[in-house]
C-alpha cells in the first residue's frame, strides 16, 4: 500500500492492460454495437406494426360508422376517431426518441471502436488492424448517412400524418365543407 503525505492509504495501481484485455474490450464493443443495431430494428418493427394496426382500426371505425344511426355507436366512434390519432402520434414520438437514442449510442460505440482498432494495431505491430466487426470503408461511408435518415423520416411522416388526421377530426383544419 502506498501512502500520501496525509497518511491516507492508497491501493496499488492496477497493472497495465494486456493485449488480451484490449481484444476482450474490442470484442465487447462489437457485441454492444450489434445489440444496439438489434434494438433499433426491434423498435422500428414494433413501431411500424403498431402504427399499421392503429391506422387499420381508424379506417375501419371511420368506414363502418359512416351513415350508422345508432347514437351510442356514433358517440363511441367519435371518441375513438379522436383518441386513435392522438395515441398514434404519441407512440410515434416516443418510438422516435427511442430510435434516436439507439443511434446516438451507436455513434459513441463506433468512435470507441476506432480507438480499440488503433490500440490493437499498435500492440500487434500492424499498420492497420483488420476490422473485428462490420464497418463501412471509405468509399461506402455515404451509406451511413443513407442508413441513419430513413427511420427518422418515417417517424416524422407518421407523426405528421396522425397530427393531420387529429386536426381534421377536431375540426381545426377547414376541410372545405
Amino acid at each position: 500500500m502506498q501512502t500520501t503525505p496525509n497518511t491516507i492509504p492508497l491501493p496499488n495501481p492496477p497493472p497495465s492492460p494486456t493485449a488480451g484485455d484490449w481484444v476482450f474490450l474490442a470484442t465487447l464493443n462489437e457485441n454492444m454495437i450489434d445489440k444496439e443495431h438489434t434494438l433499433t430494428n426491434y423498435r422500428i418493427t414494433w413501431m411500424m406494426s403498431t402504427q399499421a394496426f392503429l391506422f387499420s382500426a381508424f379506417c375501419y371505425i371511420l368506414i363502418s360508422t359512416t351513415g350508422n344511426k345508432h347514437e351510442e355507436l356514433q358517440k363511441t366512434a367519435i371518441m375513438l376517431l379522436k383518441f386513435i390519432p392522438l395515441f398514434g402520434a404519441t407512440l410515434g414520438i416516443v418510438s422516435g426518441l427511442g430510435i434516436l437514442a439507439a443511434q446516438n449510442v451507436l455513434e459513441v460505440l463506433e468512435r470507441e471502436r476506432s480507438s480499440y482498432r488503433d490500440v490493437l494495431a499498435t500492440l500487434f505491430g500492424y499498420h492497420e488492424m483488420p476490422d473485428i466487426g462490420f464497418r463501412r470503408v471509405g468509399r461506402l461511408g455515404w451509406t451511413r448517412f443513407g442508413g441513419i435518415w430513413p427511420p427518422r423520416l418515417v417517424v416524422c411522416a407518421i407523426v405528421l400524418l396522425w397530427l393531420f388526421v387529429l386536426f381534421t377530426r377536431f375540426g381545426i383544419v377547414d376541410r372545405g365543407a
